[in-house]
């Protein structure tokens, strides 16, 4: 009988280290061969399962969005002079940070639920605004030196949502803001 056939009748251990002297190997390296194809599949449909759940998790990407950010300095009297405030939607956290002229700026958003905002698509857009107790005041007095410098300052807004993750780069333009003197100075609302 050759190695590899099955046969109906038991054979005794003489019988199998024969078997395994003309096919070169031990007969158990074959079931243990089988083992090993088994958990190579195993390991193949795991990382099959880990490029779907990526694939998913860019999808949630997506959905995870900057509606517009707000900045403005106002002079009325009744409230801080100069605010700062992301619309976001579907997001778990937010944080803003500014870089200029070698200093850096990071403050987290803190989320405004008694503010929603209607906006053209059907769902709402939440506030975040920023946290002037952890880094907020740093962060609005470098957006005004960069106004005042350049005419121009770089937030960037780092978003959580479920499974996602989104940074995104906004430009504040003081030529494209609005201005209505002497209580309203200077009102931005940049959309990305």
């Amino acid at each position: 009988m050759r190695p590899g056939q099955g046969s109906a009748r038991r054979r005794d251990g003489a019988q199998l280290r024969a078997d395994a002297a003309v096919s070169g190997a031990p007969h158990r390296c074959r079931a243990r061969g089988a083992g090993l194809i088994a958990l190579f599949a195993l390991a193949f449909g795991v990382a099959a399962g880990a490029a779907q759940a990526g694939a998913r998790d860019l999808e949630t990407a997506r959905w995870t969005k900057l509606d517009r950010l707000y900045y403005a300095d106002v002079r009325d009297g009744s409230s801080p002079r100069y605010h700062l405030a992301a619309y976001a939607k579907r997001a778990d956290s937010l944080r803003f940070t500014i870089s200029h002229d070698g200093d850096r700026a990071n403050a987290p958003g803190l989320f405004r639920d008694d503010k929603r905002v209607d906006t053209r698509e059907k769902d709402k857009a939440d506030e975040w605004v920023v946290d002037r107790e952890n880094g907020g005041r740093r962060v609005l007095r470098l957006i005004r030196a960069a106004l005042e410098e350049r005419g121009a300052a770089r937030v960037v807004v780092r978003m959580r949502g479920f499974h996602a993750r989104a940074k995104i780069v906004v430009v504040i333009v003081r030529a494209e803001c609005n201005v209505d003197p002497p209580s309203y100075p200077l009102t931005c609302i940049v959309e990305p």
